[in-house]
């Protein structure tokens, strides 16, 4: 590859392309060193003689590849091996478990790892050659969509990793909620546990509780891991604020001073006049929050 200041890149900072499909043939890209890209590559079987560009994500530069012997210095191909580890069916006949059958999986010298829908598995057993047994604890987080659960094999003493080809094998987990707290009491301040009963909801909560996560009153429960298990998701309800609770309690309080001279608006509109209430009730009378 021609010269690049490594600060174009970061650890998935580029692509190293085919020049002849144009596919991304990596899923991490970085520079070892001068003149010399790494690539870890993406599962797959790619026919020989295409020629291999490399493309920065930060700076969109393309640096197409030279080598001594000219475009027969960069050819690629990946083709399908007799001794990779390679899944052709996998089972779910428990909730929170997923099976791999196929061949050449590593029964010594690498751990086996698992994922699905983006949560990797709590524990994952080889239990032989041909089959690997993945667990979540919390459950296969739910999906709105087909996804092909990965396998793949560290080795224990090198950084070298054998992704399983897999991807023609799919599940699809929809997000279901059969029940959840009923008749629940709690004090403005929350505090207390509600608790919904959704088949691997929890592994999607603990696995990122930023994006994830469940709202009462448009205010964000907390997830309570402690509590929660593989059908159900546990979350410490929030503080309530409404108009009575701010008044006596101080749940929420103004924390900007406005003038009530102060008009809002776009121009069509000319501005509304402030009423000096920074705080109201719902609009919606109906509304239980």
């Amino acid at each position: 590859m021609t010269n690049s200041s490594e600060a174009f890149w970061n650890a998935n900072g580029g692509t190293l392309v085919l020049a002849s499909t144009g596919a991304n043939i990596c899923s991490k890209v970085w520079i070892e060193a001068q003149n010399k890209v790494k690539c870890r590559t993406l599962p797959g079987v790619y026919a020989a003689g295409s020629l291999i560009s490399a493309k920065s994500y930060l700076s969109g530069e393309t640096l197409e590849c030279i080598g001594g012997n000219g475009t027969a210095s960069c050819l690629y191909q990946q083709l399908a091996s007799s001794n990779f580890p390679e899944v052709t069916s996998i089972s779910n006949t428990v909730s929170k478990t997923i099976v791999f059958t196929g061949t050449n999986f590593f029964t010594s010298g690498y751990t086996g790892n698992a994922s699905f829908g983006g949560v990797i598995a709590d524990t994952v057993t080889i239990d032989s050659a041909t089959q690997a047994t993945a667990t979540w604890k919390y459950g296969l987080p739910p999906t709105d969509q087909d996804v092909a659960p990965l396998l793949w094999f560290n080795s224990t003493t090198t950084d070298v990793i054998h992704y399983a080809n897999s991807t023609n094998n799919k599940l699809n987990k929809a997000l279901t909620a059969t029940a959840s707290s009923s008749g629940l009491s709690c004090s403005f301040a929350g505090g207390c546990t509600l608790e919904v009963t959704s088949a691997g909801l929890a592994s999607l909560l603990r696995a990122d509780s930023t994006n994830n996560f469940i709202t009462v009153c448009d205010e964000k429960c907390s997830f309570n891991e402690t509590l929660s298990s593989d059908t159900v998701a546990a979350c410490k309800m929030p503080p309530m604020s409404t108009v009575y609770s701010n008044s006596n309690f101080k749940i929420e309080t103004e924390n900007e001073d406005l003038k009530p001279r102060t008009r809002f608006g776009t121009i069509s509109n000319i501005g509304v006049p402030f009423d000096d209430k920074l705080m109201i009730q719902p609009s919606n009378t109906a509304s239980t929050c």
